[in-house]
C-alpha cells in the first residue's frame, strides 16, 4: 500500500472509531484537526476537510449497511 493510501486509511480508521460514538461531521473534523496539531503532524489528511467529509460519508454508509 502506498504512503498516500496508508495515510488515508489511517484517517478512515480514526473516523470509524469516532462514528461509533455517534458524533457529527463537525466534531470529527475538530477531533482530527486537534490530533494533527497536537499529536500526529505526520499525516496531513487529518486536516484535509474534503478527505474527511468523503470518508465520513463512506463510513456512515458502511456502518448503516452492517446494522
Amino acid at each position: 500500500m502506498g504512503q498516500v493510501n496508508k495515510a488515508i486509511q489511517e484517517v478512515k480508521e480514526e473516523i470509524e472509531e469516532l462514528v461509533e460514538e455517534q458524533i457529527d461531521l463537525d466534531e470529527v473534523k475538530v477531533i482530527l484537526k486537534n490530533k494533527y496539531l497536537f499529536n500526529d503532524s505526520s499525516n496531513p489528511y487529518l486536516m484535509d476537510e474534503k478527505v474527511i467529509e468523503d470518508l465520513y460519508k463512506e463510513v456512515l454508509t458502511e456502518h448503516e449497511e452492517y446494522r
